[in-house]
Parts: structure tokens; C-alpha cells; sequence
């Protein structure tokens, strides 16, 4: 009886301990290996750097893939024009709310160690938010997956002379 306890006792803590592992594993693999965008979150935006990079709640900077916004923490460049502007609507639409990171393939951080992802709050869109309101260009430099689309927003943006196009 007490031999029979022990066994199945063995095979219980076996299998969790499987499951651990499992688990571990699956959450601990790189997300360029999933071949497909991976969602993460939620987080909280702890607070906004410039008009292009947050900070979330577990202290990670995230640069908002695909654009570029004018500089205003630039180590050899001074202010650039509108960069205040842009950060402080980043501050006023997203600061201290929660937020979904969706990351693609093979591209889920910069040189700088920072996570390079496309941000959501309340379902937004932020990235494609600040090129419609004229808050930054399309970054070019490196290939993702909404190029063309981001770049029909900036058009439209330059096109209603709104925020950097006016």
C-alpha cells in the first residue's frame, strides 16, 4: 500500500515537473522561431522617451517599429523641429495605459537592446498613429512587414498638411 503511494506519488511529481519544463521551454523561445507575429502582454507604458520609444513596465525600452520621429534626446543632434510635439502627444495618448507589443519574425530588437515592436493601446494602432497625425515619417532603413502601408499613411499625412508636413 505504502510502495503504491510512493509510485504514484513519483509519477505525479514526475509529470509536473514535465509540465515545468514544458512550459519553460515554450515561453523562453526566441520569437523569430514561431515564423508568424507574436503578441505580448499586456503592459503598462511606465513613461514616454521621445515620439518614437517607450519604457513598459518591466523596464524594457521599446522602439515603435517603422518610424522615425524627430529627435529630442539626441546625443549630437539638437532638437529636431516638431520632436517635442510628437513626444508629448505619445505622453498624453499613452503614458500610464495598458499596452499589447506584436513583434515579427527575426526582428525583435535594435542595435541599442531595445525590443523593436508594433504598439497598441486600446486596440490602437500607435505606430500608424503617429505617422497619420504627422508626428513621424515612415523608417525606412529596414524592411517590416507594414512598409507600404505605413508609407499610403505618411502620404496622406503630407498630402492634409498635418503635424511635420505643415
Amino acid at each position: 500500500m505504502f510502495r503504491d503511494k510512493y509510485i504514484s506519488s513519483v509519477i505525479i511529481i514526475t509529470i509536473l515537473i514535465i509540465a515545468f519544463l514544458f512550459m519553460f521551454y515554450l515561453f523562453k523561445q526566441p520569437i523569430h522561431e514561431t515564423g508568424l507575429n507574436y503578441f505580448k502582454g499586456p503592459y503598462k507604458i511606465s513613461f514616454v522617451i521621445d515620439g518614437d520609444t517607450i519604457v513598459i513596465d518591466t523596464g524594457e525600452k521599446v522602439r515603435l517599429i517603422g518610424i522615425d520621429a524627430p529627435e529630442i534626446h539626441h546625443p549630437t543632434l539638437p532638437v529636431q523641429r516638431f520632436g517635442p510635439e510628437a513626444a508629448d502627444y505619445l505622453k498624453i495618448f499613452a503614458e500610464k495605459k495598458e499596452c499589447m507589443l506584436e513583434f515579427e519574425p527575426g526582428n525583435t530588437s535594435d542595435i541599442h537592446g531595445r525590443l523593436v515592436a508594433y504598439v497598441y493601446v486600446n486596440n490602437i494602432l500607435v505606430n500608424a498613429k503617429m505617422l497619420k497625425l504627422g508626428y513621424a515619417y515612415v523608417y525606412t532603413s529596414f524592411h517590416f512587414k507594414r512598409l507600404n502601408e505605413f508609407v499610403a499613411i505618411e502620404k496622406q499625412a503630407r498630402e492634409s498638411k498635418l503635424g511635420l508636413w505643415k
